[in-house]
């Protein structure tokens, strides 16, 4: 499994800037449980989309340390992977993916994998880079944004790949030049393991925001998030880049007990 971490912010800023010492060191010590690999997207001066990544452990690499300390941005996401099992640590399956003006992250595993490659047409497949569930998650929704737009393209593409196959989490985040998307739907079931190969470790699947006077942060829970929001199961966030205003839209979340979908009503 893996930490998600995203920001909007009225000015540029690093993110240690943004959390401070003591936050930034709480939440880069989860790279000891999420070793696999870390990446970084964010926005540039002039609103492209630019990205750093290693398959090594955050804790264990100066470019993870220069990269939360000098990249200054209005708009970012940070990931820390912990590999779902079989799946190598190697650049191309280290998140987040970029593809077009899109960059994206996922935290969950979704399985059998070959049934989740099936749902991708083979223009799809061609384009994808490396062997994770998530970058085929990535472009499946991607192909449905593209044909029916943010809100719909996200509930679609949550309904198909949580109608047949075995999830635990499609928590994830999106960033384009116009808005960080944040993706919450998944299994309250899927609670604490000792495996964090398989499931977060410190519980459930949880994405928690903070406002502020001058940036908006989004971030999976267990690092002392303790007065953050808890965002609810079965909501897609849109978080502009420029003023962050935010929308917000019911879509349908994971739930094994319901074996199935869970359709939330529109908000």
């Amino acid at each position: 499994m893996c930490r998600l971490l995203g920001w909007v912010s009225d000015q540029p800023t690093t993110l240690a800037a943004l959390l401070g010492p003591a936050r930034l060191a709480a939440f880069s010590q989860l790279s000891h449980l999420y070793a696999v690999g870390w990446g970084l997207a964010w926005l540039d001066d002039d609103g492209r989309i630019q990205r750093v990544r290693e398959p090594r452990a955050a804790h264990d690499s100066a470019g993870y340390r220069r990269a939360v300390s000098e990249v200054r941005t209005r708009a970012a996401i940070l990931h820390l992977r912990g590999a779902t099992i079989g799946l190598p640590a190697s650049v191309e399956n280290t998140h987040p993916f970029v593809a077009g003006e899109r960059a994206f992250a996922h935290n969950g595993v979704i399985k059998p994998f070959q049934e989740m490659y099936e749902l991708l047409t083979d223009e799809e497949r061609a384009r994808l880079d490396g062997e994770t569930d998530s970058e085929q998650y990535f472009a499946l929704l991607s192909a449905s944004i593209a044909d029916r737009g943010l809100v719909a393209g996200v509930r679609d593409a949550v309904h198909r790949i949580g109608r047949d196959l075995d999830v635990t989490s499609l928590n994830a985040m999106m960033l384009t030049p116009d808005e960080l998307t944040v993706i919450s739907s998944h299994d309250p079931a899927a609670g604490p393991s000792p495996d964090p190969n398989t499931v977060d470790p410190h519980g459930h699947f949880e994405l928690l925001i903070e406002t502020g006077s001058d940036a908006t942060v989004v971030a999976s829970s267990a690092w002392g998030q303790h007065e953050w929001v808890t965002l609810p199961n079965g909501v897609v966030l849109s978080l502009a880049v420029d003023g962050r205003a935010v929308q917000s839209h019911r879509i349908e979340h994971l739930d094994r007990t319901e074996r199935g979908l869970v359709v939330s009503d529109s908000a």
